[in-house]
C-alpha cells in the first residue's frame, strides 16, 4: 500500500536546510588545503590563514567556502500544515488534521531520555557528490507541542531519491540545485508512537492508516512519510552574506524552499526509505521521475473502483523560480500546464481511453498525487503494458522505464558492516511485478563524487534474477583496502540502474607509540582542528579549539561519540566524518588513558 494506495494525509509549506559548505571541495581559493577524504588539513597555512580564505568573496558567488559557512546542518519544516486527507477518489480539503503542522524531530537522547532538543540533521556521505545526501531524523509530529495529535520517536535515517532537474529555469544568484529536486522518504513504527498526554479520541484518518490492509490482507505496521524539496536556494544572497561578513555577523545561511509531502501506512513487505511503484520519467531536459501504481478502492457502500495513482510531485516541470526568494512558505508557484494529458499502454502505444489534468496551480495541496479511475478493462490493460503519457500537441512526453532497480540501501559505511560484509536486497520489478524472465544485473564500480575511489570493496560482476523473482542479493565485502573515500556501486540492467554509495574510513596511529599518553597538540592536530576551521558552528557550543573547556566538556563529549549515538541526531560529530582512529584518539586524550594501536 503506501502513500498511492493506502490512506494519506497530504501536507505543504517551507523547509531549510543548514548545512555546511566549507567541504564541498578539497580545494579552497586554488589551494589544495583540506582532505576530505581522511578529514584532515594542511600544515601549510594557519587556522587563522584558512578561516580568512573561507570567509573570503568567492569567484563564482558567495565565498570561498560557499554559500553557508556557519551552518549548522538542522533541516526543518517551515510552517507546514496538513492541507489534505482521504483516500483515492475522495482526497478532501475539510478533515480533523486539515491546517494542523507537520513537523519532523530530532532524537531522544538515547541516555538521559531528555529531547528532542536540537532537530533533523542533513549530513552528505560524500561532500563533494550531489547524490550522497542523507538526513537522520527522530520522529514526527502532527498539531502542537502542547496537545499533538500524533507523536512519534524513532531514530531512522533517509536518503535523496528522484533527483533530477525540477525546474526548466533556476535562481541565477545560487548553486544549480535550485533547478532540482530531492525526494526522500521515512518509515516510521507504530511502536515508535508516543502515547498523549491527556487522552482523546485518534483523529479518524490516523485510525485509518493505522487499521490499513493490503491486498494480501497484512495489516500496517508503521506509517511512512514521503517528502520532496524543490526551488532550493541561500535564504540571503551574496550581496547580502558578504555585507553580513563584513560587518563580522557570523550568520548561517540555510538553503530555503518548497517541501510538498504525504503520510501513508507501511508495510513490512515494502521499501523503508524509496518510493515504490513503476517508474515514470519526463522526457524533457532533466529527467524528472515519478511513479505509478494500479489499485482498487473499497467505498463505503461496498462498490470498489480500480485507479491508476500517479506521484507527480517530482514528474510535472515548474516554469521558473519563484519571485520573492524569501517567500519560500508562500503559496507554490504553478507548473507548467501541459493541459489534457492522454495515457496509451505497451510498446505500440494503444490508446486507453484514459487522460487527466494534472491541475498546475493546486497540485500540491493534494501532495502532487493524482487518481484516475480505470474500469476493469482499462486497469488490465495498463497493468500489462510500459505507460506513455503525452498532452498538448506533444508540449509533455512522459514514459515508463519497465524495469526498475531499487533499494533500502543507499548511503552506508563500511566500518558498520559485521564482519566486513553486507548483504544488499535489491527490488527488481517489471510493471511493477516480478521480472518476467531471467535478468542479468552487471555491477560497477565508480567514485561518487570528486574524490578518488579507494577500491575497497569486493562484489560480483554480475547477478541473476531468476524470471518470476521480485528481488536479488549482492553480497559486497571490504576488501581491506586501507584507502579512505567513498566508493560507487552501480547496479543496472535492462535499461534501469540504481547505485549505493560507500564510505571507508582511513585507518592509522598518528605515529603515536603504544603506551604514549596523548598530548593536547595530537588531539588538536590530528582530530579537532578540521571541525574546528571547517565546521565553525560546531564551535559556538564548544570551543573546539580551547583545551580546557574541551577538557571540561570531555564526559559529554565522549558519550557523543560512542555507539549509543551513532544513528541519532545527537551523534558528534554530525557529518559522521570522524573515523574509529579519530575517535580512539581523541577518547585516550579525554579519559587521560594511554595510546593502543
Amino acid at each position: 500500500m503506501g502513500i498511492l494506495n493506502g490512506p494519506r494525509i497530504n501536507f505543504w509549506g517551507g523547509i531549510q536546510t543548514n548545512v555546511c559548505t566549507a567541504n564541498n571541495s578539497d580545494s579552497i581559493a586554488g589551494a589544495n588545503i583540506l582532505d576530505l577524504a581522511t578529514a584532515s588539513l594542511s600544515t601549510d597555512f594557519s587556522d587563522d590563514e584558512i578561516i580568512r580564505r573561507m570567509r573570503a568573496p568567492g569567484s563564482a558567488g558567495y565565498t570561498n567556502s560557499g554559500w553557508n559557512y556557519y551552518g549548522d546542518h538542522l533541516v526543518k519544516y517551515v510552517d507546514a500544515k496538513i492541507s489534505s486527507q482521504g483516500k483515492a477518489g475522495a482526497i478532501s480539503e475539510t478533515g480533523d488534521l486539515v491546517g494542523l503542522p507537520i513537523q519532523i524531530l530530532g532524537s531522544i537522547d538515547p541516555v538521559t531520555g531528555k529531547g528532542p532538543s536540537f532537530g533533523p540533521v542533513m549530513v552528505d556521505l560524500d561532500p563533494t557528490s550531489s547524490q550522497t545526501t542523507q538526513i537522520f531524523v527522530g520522529g514526527l509530529q502532527i498539531g502542537s507541542s502542547e496537545a499533538p495529535e500524533l507523536l512519534i520517536h524513532h531514530d531512522t535515517v533517509c536518503s535523496s531519491h528522484s533527483l533530477a532537474l525540477r525546474l526548466e529555469n533556476g535562481e541565477p544568484d545560487a548553486p544549480g540545485s535550485s533547478q532540482a529536486n530531492g525526494t526522500f522518504q521515512l518509515t516510521f513504527p507504530f511502536s515508535g508512537i508516543v502515547p498523549l498526554k491527556k487522552p482523546k479520541t485518534i483523529s479518524p484518518i490516523l485510525a485509518e492508516i493505522m487499521g490499513a490492509e493490503n491486498a494480501a490482507g497484512k495489516k500496517a505496521t508503521g506509517f511512512v512519510l514521503r517528502f520532496s524539496m524543490f526551488e532550493m536556494a541561500p535564504y540571503l544572497t551574496t550581496p547580502e552574506l558578504l555585507a553580513e561578513y563584513a560587518a563580522n555577523n557570523n550568520l548561517s545561511n540555510p538553503s530555503s524552499g518548497h517541501v510538498i509531502g504525504t503520510l501513508g501506512p507501511y508495510f513490512d513487505d515494502e521499501p523503508e526509505t524509496c518510493p515504490p511503484g513503476r517508474l515514470l520519467i519526463n522526457q524533457a531536459p532533466g529527467g524528472a521521475m515519478g511513479y505509478a501504481i494500479t489499485h482498487s478502492v473499497e467505498a463505503p457502500t461496498g462498490e470498489t473502483t480500480e485507479f491508476l495513482s500517479i506521484d507527480s510531485v517530482s514528474l510535472m516541470m515548474k516554469k521558473d523560480f519563484r519571485q520573492d526568494r524569501k517567500g519560500f512558505t508562500d503559496p507554490i508557484g504553478p507548473n507548467i500546464d501541459y493541459g489534457l494529458i492522454s495515457i496509451a499502454a505497451g510498446a505500440a502505444k494503444t490508446g486507453t481511453g484514459l487522460s487527466f489534468y494534472a491541475r498546475p496551480n493546486d497540485y500540491y495541496i493534494y501532495g502532487g498525487i493524482i487518481d484516475i479511475p480505470l474500469t476493469s478493462q482499462q486497469a488490465t490493460t495498463v497493468q500489462q503494458g510500459e505507460l506513455t503519457l503525452t498532452g498538448g500537441q506533444d508540449s509533455v512526453t512522459i514514459t515508463e522505464q519497465p524495469l526498475r532497480i531499487y533499494s533500502n540501501s543507499r548511503n552506508l559505511y563500511i566500518q558498520d558492516f559485521v564482519n566486513d560484509a553486507v548483504e544488499i536486497d535489491c527490488i527488481v520489478s517489471y510493471l511493477g511485478g516480478p521480472a518476467p524472465g531471467n535478468t542479468d544485473l552487471q555491477i560497477k564500480s565508480s567514485a561518487s563524487g570528486t574524490l578518488q575511489n579507494p577500491a575497497c570493496l569486493s562484489f560480483p560482476n554480475s547477478v541473476a534474477v531468476p524470471g518470476g523473482s521480485h528481488s536479488v542479493v549482492v553480497p559486497v565485502q571490504y576488501n581491506g583496502n586501507n584507502n579512505p573515500g567513498t566508493e560507487q556501486l552501480s547496479i543496472s540492467g535492462g535499461g534501469s540502474s540504481y547505485f549505493i554509495n560507500f564510505r571507508n574510513y582511513h585507518e592509522t596511529d598518528f605515529g603515536i607509540a603504544p603506551g604514549a599518553p596523548v598530548t593536547w597538540d595530537q588531539a588538536y592536530s590530528n582530530v579537532l582542528r578540521f571541525y574546528y576551521v571547517v565546521f565553525p558552528a560546531m564551535s559556538t557550543i564548544i570551543p573546539l579549539n580551547n583545551e580546557a573547556k574541551i577538557k571540561a566538556m570531555g564526559p559529554q563529549i565522549l558519550a557523543r561519540l560512542s555507539g549509543e549515538y551513532r544513528n541519532t541526531t545527537l551523534c558528534m560529530p554530525i557529518t559522521r566524518s570522524m573515523s574509529p582512529s579519530h575517535i580512539k584518539l581523541l577518547t585516550a586524550f579525554l579519559s587521560s588513558t594511554p595510546w593502543l594501536s
